[in-house]
Formats: C-alpha cells, structure tokens, sequence
C-alpha cells in the first residue's frame, strides 16, 4: 500500500477518523478544520486523498502514518503496533501437518469402522511435536523483528499496482 493511487477500505478511513479525534483533542486543529478533515476523510477513496489530512501533523503512536516522503514520490504507510507479518516457511509445514492430522485420522477411524481407533491419538502426538516450544522458531522470529525494523514499513514504487 504505498501507491497513492491505491483504493483504500473501511479500516483505512476509520483510522484516519480516529487520528483526527486525538489531533482535535489534543488541540492541534480546531473544531472548524477537525470537521472539514472528517469530511474529507469519508469522503476519500485513495491512500493520497489521506495523506494530504496528515501532511502537517505528527504521527500518532498505534496508528498508520499517511505520508509522503517527497512530493509526487511514494506514500509512506507504516503502523506503530506490532505488525501481522507471515513470516518465512518455519509455521507453514508444521501448522499445516498438524491441521491434516487430526482430519486424517478420523478419516481413517471412520473407513476401517474405528477398528483402529488408537489413530486418533496420533495428531496429538504429532502437534505437540511439531508445535511444540522450538528454539529454531524464536531465532527466526528475532531475525524477522531486527529485519521490520522500525515498524511494518510497506511501500511500493511510484507506478507500480
């Protein structure tokens, strides 16, 4: 989301809603100017129709910053809290195996008319196992941390979709 081109959603312009609330609040644009923004910003479709509300003021700690780093360059939205980031193929495989498992047995217990009902007990092992405190997943969640720096920084270039 970096393009200012790009459409923007609910969730874009109620936190640009609530951004103008603490700004109002905390006295940096005045009741005229804070319904004039709100209006503006219900009205806005792109991430560039947001970013000129903010152009002359701060960025709230737990919020998107709509920004520009130039002028006609690329919009700059990051956000402060923690971001949801998917990260690598370390969770992938073994979430994945230990979702089938537990499916795959029943599978099985119903097929063989649960003369095999011990199967069952199979996925429990198995997710424990696979899903269980690995310190391989804590070095890639630091490296992944140090990587994102300071905060979610998602930018595109100037053109791209």
């Amino acid at each position: 989301m970096g393009n200012t081109s790009l459409r923007i959603g609910d969730a874009e312009r109620d936190d640009a809603l609530d951004q103008l609330r603490e700004h109002h609040a905390a006295g940096r644009i005045d009741a005229a100017e804070f319904d004039e923004r709100m209006s503006d910003a219900l009205q806005a479709r792109t991430l560039g129709d947001l970013a000129v509300l903010f152009v002359d003021l701060p960025p709230l700690e737990g919020h998107r910053r709509f920004r520009r780093d130039e002028p006609g360059g690329e919009l700059d939205v990051r956000r402060d809290s923690a971001p949801a980031v998917v990260t690598g193929q370390t969770w992938n495989w073994r979430q994945a195996a230990s979702g089938a498992a537990f499916p795959l047995a029943l599978i099985i217990c119903f097929a063989t008319g649960w003369r095999y009902w011990w199967i069952i007990l199979i996925p429990m092992m198995v997710s424990a196992a696979l899903l269980g405190d690995d310190a391989d997943d804590k070095q890639n969640q630091a490296k992944n941390d140090e990587a994102l720096g300071d905060g979610d920084k998602r930018s595109l270039p100037k053109g791209s979709a």
